[in-house]
């Protein structure tokens, strides 16, 4: 390979800003940083630059080798990289390698090999030169079609047509014709060949010559090629008129069509294609719509997008019936003069019959063969209704609102207008009435839908239909609503709000969550919240806790330790009925894998029959939550099968209020919910019931009455300690408390030394094991503990069964991790905002959490805007202060930001312990001081509409709203924009913050662009002014009309004159309305009433004012507000001048009439808000002795003072609860529980987790969704349908035969119709492409003028050398290598190396590391007389800040609040740990502890001690560490080791102000021990061998006694990996067979069992085949290996089905669908591996589930199997191409399973039913004499001689050896 230089370079660290108004040479610019900065550097990629040119047709291989540095701050290449890329291609055109293939492929048909439409585009790979034109390229372009017989147009012409260059186009061959075409390029790279004469089925040929002087964009000549394509047959077409439903609704008295067209095509040649269905008529009936069964004959055609059935078994024969043209189309010369090309084409009119109100359409027929049967079928059926109605119908709840109109011109209300509901009937599937109502004079009625009529089919969900029927005129609604039974509308047994809140996100593995939740359950009878009854709740972990993967494939007893991950995933609790709180502990193994989880509260209420309390849970609401949507679906019925559900219904009650409004209230009844079975107390329970259940461990936090509350006390470190049996009277007995003894005055408690945990035998008997806290503090004062606390201990367990049916209430999700927790903080202050251009400074603040500033901290500063980015690198000062600043004005200018584009600055710092810090904030980019924002009432596309225009104002300071601000807003012509009406301009004035005012009034004057601009004047500091201002450009041009013509009316949309109300006010509603004549109904309410207001007369083109109210019951808990606006048959006089002239002179898409009737659905939501807050104030207190020796102050990151305690001090605890607003707020009373948290902020910055705000969670959500259904999407146009087919016919006969077919004549959709497009911009969206593409641009390629270059040559080159390879040349001068250890600076260590005293004293208890709690504090109380509560803090010994956060609940006024505070603690002299997580055996490290003094100037020292054998210190012991008066208060001290040997030491620090400082004052001190693993030198290696044994008989060694003894059969040897002698250990695992194998998939399997949600056939199978596989090796399933052996039969039998076998999953998750075919290769497979293992299974301890499993579903199996193969050998035999049956490899594994003497003429293909079979299809006659014809045949295929015969022969057909097969052996 010859060898080629390159240039090397780095990729940036940051992006690569493009400038692109400059030249493809100029450089990017990053930001205003010199592009040599080191830190710029991206050290994980590489850029190769070659030098020289590539040469073209060649490709080359770019190789880095192992082990190459190609940066200073990369490392090795761990593995050789290769790379193979291409120089440029020859400029020849590529044509597809398809085309030129005699036959289709038979798989995908003609459509890859054969061309359509008479647009060919080309590919140029390079584009061409500037200096070739189009035509140039065209003269070397022929294009001939051949009319001869064979297909060839060549004339002996060579694979690349090439004569020689120059000269002109060659002639075609002999017999062949020259085609005139037009060349154009639709880009530079992109050729298309528009020509008019090509016709389907014909063949042609394109030829391109040589000419040098045809270049593309390199420069390079153009070279010969050429190709053969054929022209496609026109397909079988008939096609109706489209819209998005079946149903058409015409105009009555405006649409004057007679009759409905349908476009037509015969089919093509029978040897080209062969079509299932050609239709030979079509027909209409005129039927009856007096009676409901003539409705429901009517309704049963539109419930399906496209209906089908045999209408003359509904209707009769049809009032008139029309043939249609079938025969094909003739092939050869013959093909043009018969309808090959566009004359093929043909339009077919149904008469109408007039004045009939609906007709039925169809085609005949989609069955063929039938005649005139029974058994016909009808296809294309559609619903034409003449009518001038226009029915809107809302639905809330179970409340429907029918609202009829007449929509001709003049119309108004429909009195006396009967409204039916039809519902599909769930027995017989037939539409029956569900309810009907008369409207009043304002047209509307309500009908109250009985919900509870199916609730005994918890599945069943239907569309509702409404008809309405006025005279002689019906109208039809197929979709008015989906009507949902009630227990498949309820959610759970009883409605109840939930949340949940926790000390903190993050957790490590082996800690603890402690978890509140607060609960109210809803009350509809007086629409209130109430506290829940006393009941149990399961705190769930979703998924289970998964155990982290081992890897070792060990066998079955590692997992057993792991215990059950279901038992160890729920925490029961309480539900406080006096409170309606719940506490819990949440403990995380130690082993779990770290990821996301869910806490899932389940709550099932007990039985409870309070008046009104209606069970249900809401799908609207389930549908926003993302959470329970996801539970629906692992559950499937989950939350809706339960017994016991909502079983309300009464009558609406209706009244008026004094505005006029109506008011509709749906009563309830009551409804009861009990638990799925008895529960017994904890030691009586019957483990009997739910062994498997009662052998799962339950982990609770246990309370005593006899103990303050527990929840005050730290988890024991270890999770295992503190398990104490559950006694029966757990009153009694209690954990002890330290220095508790019977002798001290501990009374009966127990130690958690003394107290082992409980067997699984145990539990299984009763027992119940839980968490219980290791130390109990002091009691705190009496009111502090909460009223008739539940103890949790009490707390029955529930199987799975039972509480994985509850209703999800609430959930919390929750990461596991374990990273290393910040020590300092980290705050980033910047301006809100900035001008574009402006410099700009931030600021960067450092503190400790125990309150001190960190000085010399080095910071890394990264900023970004769209088009520029920068880093910086910053340092702090004394007081943890670092500034940097940008120059925004520095930059380049097409770097540079638009005003309100933003400014993103992120700052990294690696922490005093080696913790990575990051914060981010953003800058606004703003022309001023504010921003003005423009609000339209209504945005309009056509001249002559006026609108309103509103206006905010915001601070850009500090995002707060300028109300009452003076705004001018002003419409004139667009810069640079032509308009028909000159410099028309308008104004008018509006405040700020004020809503649309009919005072402030714009509209459009004519075609064209305008710019509407509004400005304020703010005042800024100092009382000067500043002008902002905010523009919109709205209309469209003269030119965009012509293109995309007026299609859709503006959609008018509904504000407030407020944004927020209270119950008893009257809102205002405003809208833009454009139309006289239009009438309004709005729709307001919760699900449990609702209300309602007409207006039938409004102004139009205006703003229009509706006030609506006053608020009642029916806005408690939210309210929905839904409008419809509806617009009848209008004329032009109707309207202003102006709009009436633009309706006479704007181009108007034919799919639209501006005058017609049409409707507008607007919704909105009233924001009710409730008083339901609590203001909660958190006070800390310190006594003096916590604050020990003079402790020092502590101040955040924010420069606030703490609080400090010393560890171990006591602090107090305050909260102080008011309600209402003002200078003078009520205090809340006593009774009030107030739960406490401490935290640790370091865990709460690591997963940031902001303050919950309970107020706004615990609130009563009523409103309802309001669902509109209205005539206006089935309504069309007068004359669209006559135009759609003019314009569709002519151009299809005379332009392109090829063009879809698109016949939609519904309104149009985005984007231009194609009967509005003219023909030249229609013709140009379809082309077929003759050369290979490169797909850049959804299949065409990219526009624009920039040339294409192929990177990656995969589409082959002809005739290159593509086997001449060139490799890249690596130089060494061009790699950097980096080598060498990081040393600490000399000034790291200064001051370190004085020895301490030898008389240090140690003056404190050394704090523990191992003592640490995030959590210390977790309690409640409840307040005094004046509203306060209070409870007792004790420091931990962990240093820090810790957030105290405190949450309120006043359950029985379901009011709620939150508040939080910070409290230090600290040492006036403290240490950190600054350790790594661990090391390894040989490491030599430096590490220490972090010196925090309380002032300066200080002289600490500092002494180290170590512990135990695995490390040792290479250095000092003692140091001493001065701060000077200037410097710092933080200093790390480093010492050094070296770790010996694995295992771990205790290191102990202890430091000790001196005698002799001043500053510093004596005494003081502080201890630390931590301890540090030593780990091996690498992580487990596993190496491992296999090798086979064979038994020896008793005679191989007649020297030893015994059986084979003394004789070596192997010896095997195993290279183990490289180590340092005494660094480790080794294991060694021997297994005999396929044992150690088959048992780690088992392991891994039951790990994944944990997260699967639903049954599976395939893990189902290998459990159910476990207990044989185990008895292969002597061994016995453990004791979760059997709940899995046990449930995995159980889904087996769950997923069988009596029709398909056995099923992969339940098809329930997919809703109704169900699967249509058996799956063969699942059930063959089961079936295989139980012909296996069956005989074991008979033996084993499953033999009863086998037993069963072989009598029940086995045969089952076996007859789906059976069924399937003669069914697809069937289909196979009746396709338009009969072939025998060939998958050869399915057969063999049904033969394998069926057995050799299963004879396929005994099964029968229609020997079940199915709900969607094609069964009809493939056998039309339905009857065993039907399918003689081919039985034989299919018996043949699925013979087993066939299969050994297939077996027996290559692809190629060449004959191997034969297979000697039998019947026994095939058996």
């Amino acid at each position: 390979m010859a060898a080629w230089d390159f240039h090397l370079t780095c990729c940036r660290r940051f992006p690569l800003m493009w400038d692109p108004s400059s030249s493809s040479t100029s450089s990017p610019v990053v930001g205003h940083r010199a592009s040599n900065n080191p830190e710029d550097v991206n050290a994980t990629c590489v850029v190769v630059r070659p030098v020289g040119h590539l040469e073209a047709d060649t490709r080359y291989m770019l190789q880095l080798t192992r082990g190459s540095h190609y940066n200073p701050m990369s490392g090795p290449l761990g593995a050789a990289i290769s790379v193979t890329f291409g120089g440029l291609r020859s400029f020849r055109v590529p044509w597809s390698p398809f085309l030129a293939r005699q036959k289709p492929f038979p798989r995908f048909g003609a459509e890859i090999s054969q061309l359509s439409y008479r647009r060919i585009d080309l590919w140029l790979p390079h584009g061409l030169s500037s200096e070739t034109t189009p035509g140039a390229l065209a003269a070397r372009i022929a294009l001939c079609r051949n009319n001869t017989e064979n297909g060839t147009a060549r004339s002996g012409a060579s694979g690349n047509g090439d004569n020689g260059a120059g000269g002109g186009h060659r002639n075609c061959a002999a017999g062949a014709e020259l085609l005139p075409y037009n060349l154009s390029m639709v880009s530079r790279g992109h050729a298309r060949l528009s020509v008019p004469s090509l016709e389907p089925g014909m063949s042609y040929v394109a030829v391109v010559r040589t000419d040098a002087d045809v270049k593309d964009g390199f420069g390079q000549g153009l070279q010969a090629s050429s190709t053969d394509f054929t022209m496609s047959y026109v397909p079988y077409t008939f096609e109706p008129p489209a819209t998005t439903s079946s149903l058409f609704l015409l105009e009555a008295g405006s649409d004057t069509l007679t009759a409905w067209p349908y476009i037509v095509h015969p089919p093509p040649p029978p040897d080209v294609f062969s079509y299932r269905v050609v239709y030979e008529s079509v027909a209409a009936w005129a039927p009856d719509f007096r009676t409901d069964t003539d409705v429901a004959k009517l309704l049963s055609l539109l419930k399906t997008w496209r209906p089908s059935g045999n209408l003359w078994m509904l209707f009769g024969d049809p009032v008139v019936e029309v043939p249609l043209p079938v025969d094909p189309i003739s092939t050869g010369d013959d093909a043009k003069r018969s309808g090959g090309g566009g004359e093929g084409w043909k339009k077919v009119l149904l008469p109408l019959l007039r004045p009939a109100p609906v007709h039925v359409v169809h085609a005949c027929c989609d069955r063929p063969g039938y005649g005139n049967g029974v058994n016909r079928r009808s296809g294309h059926v559609q619903v034409l209704l003449n009518s001038t109605m226009s029915v809107s119908a809302f639905k809330s709840g179970s409340a429907l609102v029918v609202w009829v109109l007449d929509a001709a011109l003049g119309g108004g209300p429909v009195a006396s207008a009967v409204a039916k509901v039809f519902v599909r009937s769930p027995d017989d599937e037939s539409d029956e009435v569900f309810g009907r109502c008369t409207t009043d004079t304002d047209g509307m009625c309500n009908i109250t839908l009985d919900v509870q009529k199916y609730s005994l089919r918890s599945d069943y969900i239907s569309q509702m239909s409404l008809v309405v029927v006025a005279g002689d005129q019906l109208a039809i609604l197929p979709q008015a609503a989906w009507l949902m039974a009630a227990a498949a509308a309820a959610g759970g047994s009883d409605q109840v709000i939930a949340s949940l809140v926790s000390d903190r996100l993050l957790v490590v593995p082996g800690d603890s969550l402690k978890i509140t939740g607060f609960v109210q359950r809803v009350n509809l009878s007086n629409l209130s919240l109430e506290l829940p009854p006393e009941s149990i709740a399961v705190l769930q972990v979703h998924p289970p806790w998964i155990p982290a993967s081992t890897g070792s494939g060990l066998g079955f007893g590692e997992s057993t330790k792991n215990a059950d991950r279901d038992a160890q995933s729920v925490t029961f609790v309480t539900v406080n009925g006096s409170t309606g709180t719940l506490h819990g502990d949440v403990v995380v193994p130690r082993d779990v894998q770290l990821q996301s989880y869910t806490i899932l509260l389940r709550i099932q209420l007990p039985q409870n029959k309070s008046k009104g309390v209606r069970g249900r849970r809401h799908i609207s609401s389930m549908a926003s939550d993302p959470w329970v949507g996801h539970v629906i679906s692992e559950h499937q019925p989950t939350d809706t099968d339960h017994p016991d559900f909502d079983s309300h219904s009464s009558a609406a009650t209706t009244s008026t209020t004094k505005d006029g409004a109506v008011e509709v209230a749906f009563g309830t009844e009551t409804a009861e919910s009990v638990y799925g079975t008895d529960i017994k107390t904890t030691g009586s329970r019957d483990a009997s019931s739910n062994p498997s259940g009662a052998a799962r461990s339950v982990r609770q936090l246990m309370q005593a009455p006899t103990s303050p509350s527990p929840l005050a006390q730290p988890p024991p470190t270890n999770p295992d300690r503190g398990r104490v049996p559950l006694k029966d009277d757990v009153t009694s007995t209690r954990v002890c408390a330290a220095g508790d003894s019977p002798h001290n005055g501990g009374g009966q408690c127990e130690h958690p030394s003394s107290a082992s945990p409980q067997s699984h035998d145990d539990l299984g008997k009763g027992g119940l094991s839980h968490m219980a806290a290791a130390t109990v503090a002091s009691p705190p004062p009496p009111s502090s503990l909460p009223p008739e606390a539940v103890p949790l201990s009490r707390v029955p367990p529930v199987p799975k069964s039972e509480y994985s049916k509850w209703p999800v209430s609430a959930h919390l999700v929750i990461t596991v991790a374990d990273p290393r927790p910040p020590t300092a903080d980290l705050q980033l202050s910047a301006p809100a905002w900035s001008f574009p251009n402006s410099s700009l400074s931030f600021t960067a603040t450092a503190v400790s959490y125990i309150g001190v500033s960190v000085s010399d901290a080095n910071l890394t500063a990264t900023w970004r805007t769209a088009k520029a980015a920068g880093l910086l690198q910053l340092t702090t000062d004394a007081e943890g202060r670092a500034e940097g600043t940008i120059d925004l004005g520095a930059l380049p200018p097409a770097n540079r930001s638009e005003p309100y584009d933003n400014l993103n600055i992120d700052v990294e710092w690696i922490g005093p312990t080696r913790e990575r810090i990051t914060r981010a904030t953003s800058v606004t980019l703003a022309d001023g001081p504010a921003r003005l924002q423009l609000q339209l009432s209504l945005t309009p596309s056509t001249p002559g509409i006026s609108f309103s225009v509103a206006a905010t104002l915001t601070s850009n300071t500090d995002g707060a709203a300028l109300t009452g601000i003076p705004v001018t807003a002003t419409l004139r012509p667009a810069p640079n924009a032509t308009s028909l009406c000159g410099n028309a301009t308008s104004s008018c004035a509006l405040s700020s913050g004020a809503s649309f005012s009919p005072s402030c009034q714009l509209t459009l004057p004519c075609v064209g662009k305008f710019l509407l601009e509004a400005c304020a004047d703010v005042t800024v500091g100092g009382g000067t002014t500043a002008r902002v201002c905010a523009n919109q450009t709205l209309g469209s041009s003269s030119s965009y009309w012509v293109e995309d013509p007026w299609s859709r009316h503006d959609s008018p949309f509904l504000a407030s004159d407020k944004q927020s109300y209270g119950l008893g006010e009257s809102p205002v509603l405003l809208f833009q309305n454009p139309w006289p004549h239009a009438k309004l109904l709005v729709v307001w309410g919760n699900e449990a009433n609702i209300k309602t207001k007409v207006v039938t007369s409004l102004p139009g083109g205006t703003l229009v004012q509706v006030p609506v109210g006053p608020l009642g019951k029916e806005c408690i808990g939210g309210c929905s507000l839904t409008a419809v606006l509806d617009v009848p048959r209008l004329r032009l006089r109707d309207f202003s001048f102006l709009y009436g002239d633009v309706l006479r002179s704007l181009p108007t898409s034919r799919l639209f009439d501006p005058l017609a009737p049409h409707s507008h659905t607007m919704s909105m939501k009233l924001d009710v808000r409730p008083d339901n807050t609590l203001d909660v104030v958190v006070g800390i207190r310190t006594s003096a002795e916590s604050l020990g020796n003079e402790v020092p102050a502590a101040h955040d990151v924010g420069g606030q003072t703490l609080p400090t305690l010393e560890p171990g001090a006591n602090a107090t605890i305050t909260v102080a609860l008011t309600t209402g607003t003002g200078a003078n707020p009520s205090s809340i009373g006593e009774g009030v529980e107030v739960t406490v948290y401490g935290v640790d902020k370091a865990f709460l910055d690591l997963l940031p987790y902001d303050l919950p705000h309970l107020e706004q969670e615990m609130v009563l959500r009523l409103a309802n969704e309001i669902n509109v259904a209205t005539s206006n999407e089935y309504r069309i146009a007068p004359d669209a349908v006559r135009a759609v087919y003019d314009k569709l016919m002519a151009r299809l006969t005379r332009l392109d035969p090829w063009l879809p077919v698109d016949t939609f004549v519904g309104a149009a959709r985005l984007g231009p119709a194609a009967v509005d497009l003219n023909d030249t911009a229609y013709l140009s969206r379809f082309s077929s492409t003759a050369t290979l593409m490169p797909w850049d641009d959804g299949g065409y390629p990219a526009r624009g003028s920039v040339p294409y270059y192929v990177f990656h040559d995969t589409l082959g080159i002809e005739g290159a050398g593509l086997a001449s390879f060139s490799s890249l040349k690596v130089e060494k001068s061009m790699l950097t290598t980096f080598s060498g250890e990081i040393q600490f600076a000399a000034e790291d260590m200064q001051g370190l190396a004085s020895p301490l005293p030898s008389d240090v004293v140690v003056v404190v208890q050394p704090r523990d590391t191992s003592a640490f709690v995030v959590t210390p504090l977790f309690a409640t109380a409840v307040t005094g007389p004046d509203g306060t509560a209070s409870l007792e803090f004790t420091a931990p010994p962990n240093l820090g800040t810790f957030v105290i956060r405190a949450f309120a609940a006043a359950g029985s006024s379901a009011r709620y609040g939150s508040g939080e505070a910070k409290v230090a603690v600290r040492r006036r002299l403290s240490l950190t740990p600054s350790l790594p997580r661990f090391a390894r055996v040989g490491d030599v490290f430096q590490s220490g502890v972090i010196v925090t003094v309380g002032s300066a100037p200080a002289t600490v020292n500092v002494q180290l001690q170590v512990d135990g054998g695995a490390l040792s210190a290479t250095g000092p012991l003692r140091q001493t560490v001065i701060f000077a008066a200037e410097e710092g208060l933080q200093r790390e001290v480093r010492f050094a080791f070296s770790a010996a040997a694995m295992g771990s030491a205790n290191l102990t620090f202890t430091a000790q102000y001196t005698q002799q400082t001043g500053g510093g004052g004596g005494g003081g001190g502080d201890s630390l021990v931590a301890e540090l693993r030593v780990l091996g030198q690498q992580g487990d290696v596993w190496v491992a061998t296999s090798f086979a044994l064979t038994a020896l008989p008793p005679s191989s060694n007649t020297s030893s006694g015994s059986s084979g003894g003394g004789v070596v059969q192997w010896q095997e040897g195993m290279e183990l990996p490289a180590a340092v002698p005494g660094s480790g250990s080794l294991n060694l695992t021997v297994g005999v067979g396929y044992y150690p194998a088959v048992a780690s998939m088992y392991e891994t399997l039951q790990q994944t069992d944990a997260n699967r949600m639903y049954p599976e056939a395939a893990p189902a199978l290998l459990w159910a085949t476990l207990p044989s596989v185990l008895s292969y090796y002597r061994r016995t399933a453990t004791v979760q290996q059997a709940a899995a052996i046990t449930g995995g039969f159980q889904d087996v039998a769950s997923l069988t089905d009596t029709r398909l076998g056995l099923m992969r999953s339940p098809p329930s998750r997919w809703g109704k669908w169900w699967p249509s075919r058996t799956d063969l290769q699942l059930n063959t497979w089961a079936l295989f591996l139980f012909a296996q293992h069956g005989p074991a299974l008979r033996s084993s301890p499953s033999a009863a589930s086998w037993a069963s499993l072989e009598s029940n579903q086995l045969p089952k199996w076996r007859e789906a199997v059976a069924t399937q193969l003669v069914q697809d050998a069937e289909a196979a035999r009746k396709l338009p191409n009969p072939r025998p049956y060939d998958d050869y490899n399915t057969l063999a594994w049904a033969r394998l399973a069926l057995g050799a003497r299963w004879d396929p003429s005994s099964t029968s293909s229609t020997s079940r039913a199915r709900g969607n079979s094609n069964d009809h299809i493939l056998n039309p006659m339905a009857t065993n004499n039907g399918n003689n014809s081919i039985a034989p045949q299919v018996a043949t295929d699925l013979s087993l001689m066939t299969l050994v015969g297939a077996a027996s022969t290559k692809g190629d057909g060449s004959s191997i050896t034969s297979l000697q097969v039998s019947e026994q052996y095939c058996a």
